[in-house]
């Protein structure tokens, strides 16, 4: 829903936004929400109903400070961007009762759990290999692009 265009050049075509070599148009921002949600009720046998909800949210904000300048035969836009910063959250359920009954050991820890926390460091080599902004630990890295 809504529309997915780039206004950036066509704010500034349209004078909506301050233009001036001192001009410094804070916040811009674009924001991304998906949700999906899931509901079902089974019934194997009579007067026993199972309730099955799966739930899944994706959200992500970009936020940049823009700068005006008359575009040239190099550059078509007439702004630079600077400061670009993403956010985001993820969130999604899972079905937990194969695992729900699974004996811990002494510290409490168990097979499902190790392997787990062993995952963790396989997607954040993924994430890290996937996105030229993160580290190898899966923290993004601070870039300032330069005009």
């Amino acid at each position: 829903m809504g529309d997915n265009h780039d206004i950036r050049n066509k704010a500034f075509g349209h004078n909506w936004i301050a233009q001036g070599p001192d001009s410094i148009t804070t916040d811009y921002m674009v924001k991304s929400l998906e949700n999906l949600s899931i509901r079902s009720t089974i019934e194997p046998f009579t007067d026993f109903k199972i309730e099955v909800t799966a739930l899944r949210n994706v959200s992500s904000t970009s936020e940049s400070i823009l700068r005006y300048h008359n575009p040239d035969a190099n550059n078509s836009n007439n702004f630079t961007e600077y400061s670009q910063v993403t956010t985001g959250s993820f969130s999604i359920s899972y079905f937990v009762l194969p695992t729900a009954f699974i004996k811990n050991n002494a510290d409490y820890s168990n097979k499902i759990f190790q392997t787990f926390q062993n995952s963790r460091i396989t997607i954040a080599k993924r994430l890290a290999g996937a996105d030229p902004t993160r580290s190898r630990a899966g923290v993004t890295k601070r870039i300032q692009r330069r005009g």
